[in-house]
């Protein structure tokens, strides 16, 4: 007979690292994943602090945007524990990087691509931009480019 206690600790375990959708079928809650020698989800968590300074975002802004607290967003990048996968979604969104990139699937575009830079730009202020605001960015873009061409 499977001790109940065992077995909770091994689908735990599934769902952190395995397969984040696990977390998100379990009502998307927070898990905290220890292993021996600290969290899996430390580099998660760097990531998110590294995106999150790119973005010029602070930890209570972040929070204030999301509905939680800044204390929350701390953990997240400590790597104590892990935002749910609408979070992640959310985080990814506002911080113009990729779910692939947050999850430590693929690199950041270096910091000096001025091309990277105007698309992180791009991604976070989209958030809060209005619709107007976003075709004054894009008719901005037209003068530019027609300038150059000229």
């Amino acid at each position: 007979m499977v001790n109940v206690a065992r077995w909770l600790v091994i689908v735990n375990w599934v769902a952190c690292y395995l397969d984040p959708r696990l977390v998100a079928a379990n009502g998307g809650t927070e898990h905290r994943c220890h292993v021996p020698g600290g969290y899996r989800w430390q580099t998660t968590g760097q990531r998110l602090k590294e995106a999150r300074d790119q973005a010029g975002l602070t930890q209570e802004g972040v929070a204030d945007r999301l509905g939680v607290t800044w204390q929350t967003v701390w953990y997240w990048e400590a790597g104590r524990s892990r935002p749910s996968t609408d979070r992640l979604v959310a985080l990814a969104r506002l911080y113009g990087v990729t779910m692939d990139w947050l999850l430590g699937m693929e690199h950041l575009p270096q910091p000096d691509d001025m091309y990277a830079k105007v698309e992180m730009a791009l991604r976070s202020a989209s958030q809060e931009l209005s619709p107007e605001d976003m075709q004054s960015i894009l008719d901005f873009v037209s003068y530019m480019r027609d300038r150059r061409r000229s």
